[in-house]
């Protein structure tokens, strides 16, 4: 079932933030949680008949699931379906997170799962109504920065025939910033990632999932950088997709944002 949630009416022309399970919402409510399923137990024997198990429980979502569960049973697949929609089966199942190939899951339980199934449940960490809050006071912020009697600090400096730039940082889930400078003579996104990776680990950062996730994911104590993106990006963007591929295009965006802000994602 989709969450909608829409907190913020601006002068009665309507809602401009929307949070909902959907990965491209302004503030995405998350389903999953490291807390909330056992992702890294023991694979179980499979001990039904049945092909797949379902649980449907909002029958008047526009979507094709019950459509789909109807024509696999016409095709002779059998689904054991738990929920209150095109109930089948009753009984209590758990919850469980299943990959078509059996063999596949056992190697990605050995070999841990990808840095971007990981930044995605991470997401889950910071309350989603605490990530309301934080989009909120960065829509705030910047209103205040923008208007006329804010008091900026300066977004680069010259030494010589060299710019340093000043650019904002901040880990995904937190609100405040850190500082690093990059000399115009050298801006790459190597430089970039270098420079995020050796400031917080020179002030001891600690991820935000450090202590929620899975004992055997949480990794050594050295800092892995696993995204670094412009602030705003919905969920869908900043794990998913890919930004600022080229050096050309982190340049071209410093150039046009002063006192450009990013968020790192740690994994």
């Amino acid at each position: 079932m989709l969450r909608t949630i829409l907190p913020w009416q601006d002068d009665g022309r309507g809602y401009n933030i929307v949070m909902t399970t959907i990965l491209s919402s302004d503030v995405l409510v998350g389903y999953f949680s490291w807390a909330e399923y056992d992702i890294m137990a023991p694979v179980q024997r499979k001990t039904e008949v049945a092909l797949a198990a379902a649980f449907i429980s909002n029958c008047g979502a526009r979507n094709m699931r019950l459509q789909d569960l109807e024509a696999l049973e016409k095709s002779n697949i059998k689904i054991d379906s738990y929920g209150g929609c095109h109930r089948n089966r009753d009984g209590r199942g758990k919850k469980v997170i299943k990959l078509p190939i059996l063999d596949t899951e056992r190697l990605w339980k050995y070999e841990g799962p990808f840095d971007s199934f990981k930044a995605l449940v991470d997401m889950a960490v910071v309350h989603s109504s605490c990530r309301l809050c934080i989009h909120l006071a960065k829509v705030s912020r910047e209103k205040e920065e923008n208007s006329p009697g804010f008091n900026k600090c300066p977004c680069n400096s010259t030494r010589g025939q060299k710019i340093v730039y000043h650019i904002y940082v901040r880990e995904k889930g937190r609100f405040e910033m850190e500082s690093i400078y990059l000399r115009s003579s050298n801006i790459t996104l190597e430089a970039l990632k270098f420079a995020v990776a050796s400031k917080f680990t020179s002030l001891n950062h600690v991820p935000i999932w450090k202590t929620e996730r899975p004992e055997v994911l949480r990794g050594a104590n050295d800092l892995k950088l696993y995204k670094i993106y412009p602030v705003g990006l919905t969920q869908k963007a900043s794990t998913l997709l890919l930004q600022l591929q080229r050096d050309v295009d982190f340049r071209s965006h410093l150039e046009s944002h002063p006192c450009t802000k990013f968020e790192a994602i740690f994994v």
